[in-house]
C-alpha cells in the first residue's frame, strides 16, 4: 500500500491552488490530438499504442458510462485513465461508470463535482490520485476494488456525505472495517467517512498513523486515540466541527501542520510527554479552545496557564483564544509564534515582557478587541508580515517604559498605536498578582498559594458562579471532586486563572 503526497493541506483549505484559471492553463497543454464523443473529451496518450485518457469535459451531463474503447477517424483507442481535472467543477454529472481498461484516476479528476452521487470503480483500477474526489458533496459511498494500490492525499476530503468505504476483501493494500478505510495491516487510518453517524469513535490499537485528513469533517464529539499511535499527519482532524476534547496518547511523536485546524468546538487539548514536533497552525481557528495541557515530563514543550510554549518558554506557540481578557506573558518569552494569538477576540489587555524580541507573522492578526498593550521591551520587537494586522491600532493604548517612547514612535507599525510612557513599567505595578495554582488538571483537589488572604470565586465556562472561598495567606486546598468535568475559571484578586476538572 502506498499513499501519495503531493499537495499541502494549507493549499487545499485555502482552495487557492485550484481555480478556473488552473483548468484553463491545463487546456493550453492538451496533447496534439483530442476529440469529443457525447460531450466527453478524450486526449490521445499514445498514438502508437492507441491509448487515450478522459480530458477536461466541462459540458458533460447526467449519468456517464466511459467505454473501454472509443473510435476516432476510423481508429479504435483504449481508454486507460481519467485525466487531471477531467470533471473539475462539473456540477451536472450525476454518475460515472468506469471500464476495466482504466488504470488510474488522476489528480482532481472529479473535484467539486457537486452532483456526483455514484461512482463505479471497476477491477484493474490501480491508483486514485490526490484530490480525485475532493468536495464531491453528493457522494455517499465508495467501493474500492482489490486492484487499487495507491490512494492520494485528500482523495475524498471535503466529501462530507460519504457514509462508508467498502474495500474488496481480496485487496492486498487496503481494508474497510465498519465503513472506515485503513491500510491492509491496519497501521494507517486512511479515511474515516465524514458522513458516518455516531457520537464517539475509538481508533483501533493497530493504528500507528492517522493519515492526512484522516478524520476530516467527522461528526464525532469524542475520539479516543490508542497508545499504539505514533504520528498525527497533516490536517488529520481538520474541520471536526463537533470534537470537544482530545488527549494525545503517550507514544505520539509528531502532530502535523493544520492537524486540528478549524475544530470549532474543541475546548481541551492534552499533549503527552512523547510529543517532539508540533506543526504550524496545528490548533488554528479553534474559537472555543480554553486550555492546552502538556505533560510535565515532555522534553520539548510545556504549558503555563493553559498556554503552549517550547520547553524553555522562549516561544509562545499557541494561545487558546478563550484563556481570558487579561494576559501577562512569562518573562522568558522572546518570540510570539506564527498565528499563535490570532483572532484572540476575548483579549482586552496584553502584557508583553522585556525579553520579547520578535512577533511572528499573523501572530496577533485579528485580535481586534485589544484595548491596552503593555510592552516592557525598551527596543520595539521586530514584526513579521501581518503580525499586528486587522486590529484597530489607532485606538489601542501602547504603554512602554519611560525613555522608550521615541523608539516606538519611529518604528513601522508600532508608531500607529496610542503610545504612552509609563513609569510603572519599571516596577511590578503592571504585573498580575503572584498566585500559584496546581495541578493544572485534577479530579480531586486544587492547591492554591498566595502571599495574602484573598477571596476565590469559581465559575464554569458559561459564567455561572459555582463556589466561593476565603483563602488564607500561604497554601490552601480546594476540593472540586464533586464538580462536573470541564474547564473552570478561578478568580483571585481581580485576576482569572483556568483549571481542568477531569
Amino acid at each position: 500500500m502506498r499513499i501519495q503526497k503531493s499537495i499541502t493541506m494549507g493549499n487545499f483549505y485555502q482552495k487557492s491552488i485550484f481555480t478556473a484559471a488552473a483548468v484553463v492553463a491545463a487546456n493550453v497543454f492538451v496533447l496534439a490530438q483530442s476529440f469529443t464523443i457525447n460531450k466527453v473529451r478524450y486526449d490521445v496518450v499514445s498514438a502508437a499504442d492507441k491509448t487515450v485518457k478522459v480530458g477536461v469535459s466541462a459540458t458533460a451531463t447526467g449519468e456517464i458510462t466511459i467505454p473501454e474503447t472509443v473510435q476516432n477517424n476510423g481508429t479504435d483507442y483504449r481508454v486507460i485513465a481519467i485525466g487531471e481535472n477531467a470533471f473539475y467543477n462539473n456540477e451536472k454529472i450525476t454518475g460515472v461508470e468506469l471500464p476495466s481498461s482504466v488504470k488510474k484516476i488522476d489528480a482532481n479528476a472529479f473535484m467539486n463535482a457537486s452532483e456526483l452521487s455514484s461512482i463505479t470503480l471497476n477491477e484493474s483500477l490501480e491508483s486514485i490520485a490526490t484530490g480525485a474526489f475532493y468536495s464531491c458533496s453528493s457522494l455517499k459511498r465508495v467501493d474500492i476494488p482489490a486492484s487499487v494500490s495507491t490512494i492520494g492525499d485528500n482523495a475524498f476530503t471535503d466529501s462530507w456525505f460519504i457514509a462508508a468505504f467498502k474495500v474488496n476483501e481480496a485487496s492486498q493494500h487496503f481494508k474497510s472495517v465498519e465503513g472506515v478505510l485503513y491500510s491492509k495491516d491496519g497501521s494507517v487510518l486512511v479515511k474515516y467517512p465524514a458522513g458516518k453517524q455516531g457520537d464517539s469513535f475509538s481508533v483501533p490499537n493497530t493504528v500507528k498513523t492517522m493519515g492526512t485528513a484522516a478524520m476530516e469533517g467527522s461528526r464525532l464529539y469524542y475520539i479516543n486515540l490508542p497508545n499504539s499511535l505514533e504520528t498525527i499527519s497533516e490536517a488529520a482532524f481538520v474541520n471536526c466541527l463537533r470534537l470537544m476534547e482530545i488527549k494525545i496518547p503517550n507514544g505520539v511523536k509528531s502532530i502535523g501542520v493544520n492537524a486540528f485546524l478549524s475544530c470549532i468546538s474543541l475546548q481541551v487539548i492534552e499533549i503527552s510527554e512523547s510529543v517532539e514536533t508540533i506543526g504550524q497552525q496545528a490548533f488554528l481557528n479553534c474559537p472555543k479552545l480554553g486550555i492546552i495541557y502538556v505533560a510535565e515530563n515532555n522534553p520539548k514543550f510545556t504549558s503555563e496557564g493553559g498556554v503552549l510554549f517550547d520547553k524553555a518558554k522562549k516561544v509562545l506557540i499557541n494561545f487558546p483564544v478563550m484563556i481570558g481578557t487579561d494576559y501577562k506573558m512569562p518573562a522568558t518569552v522572546e518570540e510570539i509564534g506564527r498565528y499563535s494569538m490570532s483572532n484572540a477576540l476575548a483579549l482586552n489587555v496584553l502584557r508583553l515582557p522585556a525579553s520579547l524580541k520578535k512577533i511572528s507573522r499573523y501572530a496577533l492578526f485579528g485580535s481586534k478587541n485589544l484595548k491596552t498593550i503593555y510592552c516592557a521591551a525598551t527596543i520595539p520587537p521586530a514584526l513579521e508580515v501581518a503580525a499586528l494586522d486587522q486590529m484597530p491600532r489607532a485606538n489601542i493604548v501602547l504603554k512602554v517604559p519611560v525613555g522608550a517612547g521615541d523608539a516606538y514612535r519611529a518604528a513601522a507599525i508600532w508608531k500607529e498605536f496610542k503610545i504612552e510612557e509609563d513609569a510603572a513599567m519599571a516596577t511590578s505595578e503592571n504585573a498580575k498578582t503572584s498566585v500559584k495554582i496546581y495541578p493544572p488538571q485534577t479530579s480531586g483537589s486544587l492547591f492554591i498559594e498566595q502571599q495574602n488572604p484573598a477571596e476565590l470565586t469559581i465559575y464554569n465556562m458559561s459564567g455561572q458562579l459555582i463556589k466561593s472561598y476565603k483563602l488564607s495567606a500561604g497554601k490552601n486546598t480546594v476540593d472540586i471532586s464533586r464538580e462536573a468535568a470541564g474547564i473552570y475559571l478561578l478568580k483571585i484578586g481581580g485576576e482569572t486563572y483556568k483549571v481542568l476538572k477531569r
